[in-house]
């Protein structure tokens, strides 16, 4: 997992607990919070310990990425979170 900066939003990657979540929401104002499932066919998170988390006071967003660059679906989620 790692934290970045992007422009004025930060972004917590690779967050496949629950509990990491709960320290992020701890911390950062619920209406800000978007937690973005990112989907690419032949991915997926069988034998591995992580998994898709639901938090009930997240912005859910779910992305495809087959066939995009990650400049796309970077403006994707851009398009998702910004108002």
């Amino acid at each position: 997992s790692s934290i970045n900066f992007w422009g004025s939003n930060v972004v917590f990657s690779d967050g496949g607990f629950i509990e990491e979540y709960a320290e992020i929401e701890r911390i950062v104002d619920n209406k800000s919070l978007y937690v973005i499932q990112l989907h690419k066919s032949g991915c997926s998170f069988d034998g591995d310990s992580r998994g898709y988390i639901f938090p009930e006071k997240a912005n859910l967003g779910a992305l495809n990425q087959d066939g995009k660059t990650v400049e796309e679906s970077v403006n994707e989620i851009l398009k998702m979170i910004e108002p």
